[in-house]
């Protein structure tokens, strides 16, 4: 194969936060698309809201993606003569790309209700579009099922940054609302560092975390979330695939200079469940036994006669009380159980097929690939390819 000219060599300036595991996964991203691409990457280390250089605009290259979270750097970027991919984005200069927040709610909703879960709430320390965007999604989701969902968030501060900030003064309205929720709940929490105020307040409250309020965030660094106690639950959004579509994006805009383009949107890759969520809030203890051994046992190719026998509970009794407490029957959560194992060791390792499929409890490859399409409208396989760059 000829070598590339060094004039099909891209030079591209990353500015993106480098302090937060979404950050770093985009920037991880953009650096495989730059490998595959021959590109040269300017970036630094940067923390979120740190200054933006002004020699931004005396930089010779060929494009620029970042993570603008001060109109002023954003007012920088756009006025350089340059394709230009933001991440960030406001109300009235969208991202190019983002997170599929209805997806994420999904995942996060349907966590919640599989736990017998029946009142909700989501906060976020201010309101700024994607932070009502993740909202939107999360309650879409249980309107479908009938269930409402308590929103707290106060309007957005008056800053120089465009994303939300944290307040001493934000602790008190906080906790009013925290104290009046309904309870047991499941709480959303925007981000990882807004799961963490929720935690600080609950437990100056008294509350406990996750018999009381259960709770969820979003970004999945497992130093940060292994830090809480109880660690904290926490969808991964996936920032590695929208650093390599954003490259990607980029790599368009480059060629085609005054074309227009589609925002696009990433699904997130999945939600690792910890301490801060794992309760089972389904006041019938015989289901609630039943539920729990599902949990621990799923993946050691167990079946509904197993359950039955743990419990000592009749097949009818046992159907009757999934469908009221989590909208499945036995058999339906056995295999969500399995399915969510197998996605997880899709994307975070490399193991064959046929391997993931033994350690998720599947008796044949063929069974597990047939149970999988049925469930996630597609192969593993696809679903490999299509949620990691791996």
């Amino acid at each position: 194969m000829p070598r590339k000219s060094k004039k099909n060599i891209k030079r591209v300036l990353l500015f993106v936060e480098t302090t937060n595991m979404f950050g770093r996964s985009i920037v991880e991203g953009v650096a495989r698309y730059a490998l595959e691409h021959n590109w040269i990457l300017d970036f630094e280390q940067r923390g979120q809201y740190d200054p933006f250089p002004e020699w931004v605009q005396e930089w010779n290259g060929d494009g620029i993606i970042a993570r603008s979270f001060h109109q002023r750097s954003m007012d920088v970027l756009r006025s350089v003569n340059l394709p230009y991919v933001e991440l960030y984005g406001t109300s009235r200069f969208p991202a190019d790309i983002i997170v599929n927040e209805t997806i994420l709610g999904k995942m996060v909703a349907e966590h919640f209700l599989s736990s017998g879960l029946r009142n909700f709430a989501y906060y976020a320390m201010e309101k700024v579009s994607w932070t009502l965007r993740r909202y939107r999604g999360f309650q879409q989701c249980l309107s479908e099922k009938g269930f409402p969902c308590d929103f707290f968030a106060l309007p957005k501060a008056r800053s120089m940054y465009l994303g939300p900030q944290w307040k001493e003064s934000y602790r008190i309205p906080l906790k009013r609302w925290l104290q009046h929720l309904k309870k047991p709940a499941g709480l959303f929490a925007a981000v990882d560092l807004h799961a963490k105020k929720i935690m600080e307040c609950c437990k100056e409250l008294g509350l406990n975390v996750p018999k009381d309020i259960a709770v969820v965030g979003v970004e999945d660094d497992p130093w940060f979330c292994r830090l809480l106690t109880p660690s904290l639950s926490s969808v991964n959004a996936n920032g590695t695939d929208v650093g390599y579509y954003a490259a990607s994006r980029l790599s368009e805009k480059i060629q085609s200079p005054s074309a227009s383009f589609a925002q696009m949107l990433i699904p997130p890759s999945f939600l690792t469940v910890r301490q801060s969520s794992g309760t089972i809030a389904i006041e019938d203890p015989d289901i609630a036994e039943a539920l729990a051994f599902i949990r621990e046992n799923a993946c050691h190719g167990i079946g509904v006669s197993e359950v039955m026998d743990y419990t000592n509970i009749s097949l009818r009794s046992l159907q009757r009380g999934f469908r009221k407490w989590i909208d499945r029957t036995p058999e339906q959560e056995i295999i969500r159980v399995k399915i969510e194992l197998a996605q997880k060791l899709l994307l975070e390792t490399a193991l064959p097929v046929a391997v993931i499929a033994k350690k998720a409890g599947f008796s044949t490859p063929e069974y597990f690939a047939r149970a999988f399409h049925r469930e996630c409208e597609m192969t593993p396989v696809m679903f490999r390819k299509k949620t990691s760059l791996l």
